[in-house]
């Protein structure tokens, strides 16, 4: 169920709103889930595969930004995900 921000602030309190910050955190929805999790399966591929001398990518690189996703027509995901790993693989990893 939505509601607008006005309705939002009378129909909750402002330790509910903590609380389900906090549930949220502990709790995120499958997508957020599913993306973290994706992320850090590719960070690790990617710093067991990185050669010496070469610096580790940082974790959030490997993030989809979905709001970025969902309002770029021209670029899929999968095109994205190509660039990802075949930056690896030019660098010498296979």
């Amino acid at each position: 169920m939505t509601c607008s921000v006005n309705e939002a602030k009378q129909r909750v309190t402002p330790q509910e709103f903590r609380d389900w910050l906090e549930y949220f955190s502990q709790s995120p929805p499958l997508k957020e889930y599913l993306n973290y999790s994706q992320a850090n399966i590719s960070y690790t591929l990617a710093a067991v595969n990185k050669g010496k001398g070469q610096k580790s990518i940082p974790l959030n690189k490997f993030l989809f930004d979905f709001k970025k996703v969902y309002e770029d027509s021209k670029e899929s995901v999968s095109d994205k995900v190509d660039r990802v790993f075949g930056a690896l693989v030019k660098n010498g990893k296979k």
